[in-house]
């Protein structure tokens, strides 16, 4: 009987070990990004698991289980002069637009018509399902969601260092109250006055208008331009994210209500 339960404890200890493929999705034309990206990459490699990044840089250091589809030329396509950092330095809402436009269009027009994308499809095109969970990182590029229909619909991640950006959160139904939530384009703290409360309710409606108006059909437009007509709006696939990965702490950034799916 000794033996039997000596079996069974060992059993008991066992652990089913799976590794699972995962697509990153790394485009936001930011060398910043992508460090970010590839550490967290490496880390899943580490575990076991099959990574394969589309990226605009090549790896720092070589990892195994780790494949890189790298579109370098989005950066010469995106900062072709000096225009973008300036508008970006201005405090004008006007040109604030102008510098997200510039360069969300851009950006996602190159990696959209990139070999690197193609090469990436051309591998996987035949298989059913060839990745069980897609990483996106959702600062821009959001027309590169057209892989979770086409490869099969698997989980989705949506991820960013850039704070917690407004387009996130409120396509996970997670709104935020500008009364004492600052928004992501404001200097405003967590303690804002009247006219900052003010000011910052007309940056949620600039933005929100941005995202529907301005970025949301573009972006869908080109996805169905490379991807094919038949997908479901880019909005939508943004909303069956599984998990929203955001750069926000409590103590650097202030309390903020968020969702379960919200890390």
């Amino acid at each position: 009987m000794r033996w039997l339960y000596s079996l069974f404890i060992a059993v008991q200890c066992l652990q089913v070990v799976t590794a699972a493929r995962i697509l990153a999705l790394c485009t936001a034309a930011s060398h910043s990004h992508s460090l970010w990206c590839y550490q967290y990459m490496a880390a899943l490699a580490e575990r076991g698991h099959q990574i394969t990044v589309l990226a605009l840089d090549e790896p720092k250091i070589k990892v195994p289980n780790l494949t890189t589809f790298v579109a370098n030329e989005v950066y010469e396509a995106t900062f072709f002069d000096n225009s973008i950092s300036e508008w970006l330095s201005n405090s004008k809402t006007g040109m604030i637009n102008t510098a997200l436009q510039t360069w969300d269009k851009a950006s996602s027009a190159a990696i959209m018509h990139s070999k690197a994308l193609q090469e990436l499809i051309k591998r996987n095109k035949n298989k059913e399902k060839p990745f069980d969970l897609i990483i996106h990182d959702h600062t821009s590029a959001h027309g590169l969601l057209g892989l979770v229909p086409l490869f099969g619909n698997p989980a989705l991640i949506l991820a960013t260092t850039f704070g917690s950006p407004q387009w996130m959160l409120f396509r996970a139904g997670n709104i935020f109250n500008p009364a004492y939530v600052p928004s992501m384009i404001t200097s405003a703290g967590q303690h804002m006055t009247f006219y900052q409360r003010c000011e910052n309710l007309f940056y949620y409606i600039f933005l929100e208008w941005y995202t529907r108006f301005v970025s949301e059909p573009f972006q869908d437009q080109l996805m169905r331009e490379v991807f094919g007509s038949h997908l479901p709006h880019v909005r939508d696939i943004a909303k069956q994210a599984n998990i929203i990965i955001v750069n926000h702490h409590f103590a650097l950034n202030g309390p903020r209500p968020v969702l379960p799916g919200v890390v």
